[in-house]
């Protein structure tokens, strides 16, 4: 098991951006806009971050950041054997949030209790999503 992600929720996903960017040297990998969210992706090396900012009070990055303030939302993992490694997290107690199965992914988002979601994938983001985004 590896970390495929760390996703973010900010109140300003372009800033956030620009920062990571000028102060660590990540690189804007894309930028992908819905009716309610902003979502920039970054990377450095092999880490990947999502930084997802609301454009109205619809989002559910706004709905979170009402109750919460910003920071860590999820951290993705990438597994091999999906179907067993949420087996195993049922079994200690996660709870199954979300789940999509498709021909090019799966991932099921879980939440262990007392803190953070965890998304379980296969395969991994960069390969499914980004490769041939630029910014």
């Amino acid at each position: 098991m590896k970390i495929d992600h760390v996703h973010f929720y900010v109140e300003d996903a372009r800033a956030c951006r620009d920062w990571f960017a000028q102060t660590l040297g990540f690189q804007a990998v894309a930028a992908i806009a819905q009716s309610h969210t902003l979502t920039e992706v970054v990377r450095q090396g092999s880490i990947y971050f999502l930084l997802s900012s609301p454009f109205s009070t619809a989002s559910p990055v706004a709905q979170f950041l009402q109750q919460h303030p910003p920071g860590v939302v999820d951290v993705a993992f990438l597994v091999q054997d999906l179907a067993k490694v949420m087996a195993q997290a049922i079994a200690q107690g996660a709870e199954v949030i979300q789940t999509e199965y498709s021909g090019l992914r799966s991932q099921v988002l879980v939440h262990p209790g007392g803190g953070r979601n965890c998304r379980l994938m296969n395969p991994p983001l960069r390969v499914r999503k980004f490769k041939s985004f630029s910014t």
